[in-house]
């Protein structure tokens, strides 16, 4: 049975890392510099960055829901807790990460090799594109992930953190690797799927889900 999904009421404001200050996600500060970036870069890039799969739906569903956007929201099946990433120097606006709860009833986690019925926490996050390759996705993704497991964003924090990554996205990967996801399809021995009809002729390949154990995570490796 699912459990309820509770952001704590005493959850950071503010998180500050060597180069950043990620602050709560705010709609009337943040939305509208995020949705301009959005736009600029397009639906498709925002997406393949956000760890959605690129799909006709999911671009008409994005195109049609700007108005609808949300940061934050906390339900009996889902909750998700998000900071807007601001530069210490200058106080620009880099992008943002989240962090979400959500129940699996058992048929991916059976399909990656992990425990079944169970929840699951996953991490997103979205740099505008001058500020990437500068390890600040690596710096925001310790930062909010560490929380996590800490106890200090969720009541009874899950011990797994998942992110989806194109199997081809080398940049990404090395973020995610680095901060310690596994891919438990990979280890054993599953390669992607290069004809997904899901893929828009995507060159970052199918999405795949990356795992990172909370007895794997090191907060300043």
């Amino acid at each position: 049975m699912a459990k309820m999904h509770r952001l704590r009421k005493d959850a950071p404001e503010e998180i500050e890392t060597r180069r950043l200050v990620l602050k709560r996600s705010v709609m009337g500060r943040d939305k509208p510099d995020l949705i301009a970036h959005i736009k600029e870069g397009g639906v498709v890039e925002f997406l393949r960055w956000s760890g959605l799969n690129v799909s006709e739906d999911n671009v008409d569903a994005m195109e049609r829901e700007y108005d609808d956007f949300s940061f934050e929201w906390n339900g009996e099946s889902s909750a998700t807790i998000s900071y807007t990433a601001f530069s210490k120097d200058d106080g620009a606006m880099l992008g943002y990460v989240a962090l979400s709860e959500t129940y699996d009833d058992g048929g991916l986690a059976a399909f990656m090799g992990l425990p079944v019925d169970r929840e699951y926490a996953e991490v997103d996050w979205y740099l505008f594109g001058k500020f990437r390759g500068q390890g600040y996705a690596e710096e925001a993704l310790r930062a909010i992930i560490a929380r996590y497991f800490a106890g200090e964003l969720f009541d009874d924090p899950m011990r797994t953190v998942n992110t989806m990554v194109g199997s081809h996205d080398v940049a990404v990967l090395e973020v995610v690797e680095d901060v310690g996801f596994k891919d438990p399809l990979a280890l054993r021995g599953i390669e992607p799927d290069d004809e997904d009809e899901d893929d828009l002729d995507d060159p970052i390949g199918p999405l795949r889900m990356h795992a990172l154990q909370a007895a794997d995570f090191k907060v300043g490796a």
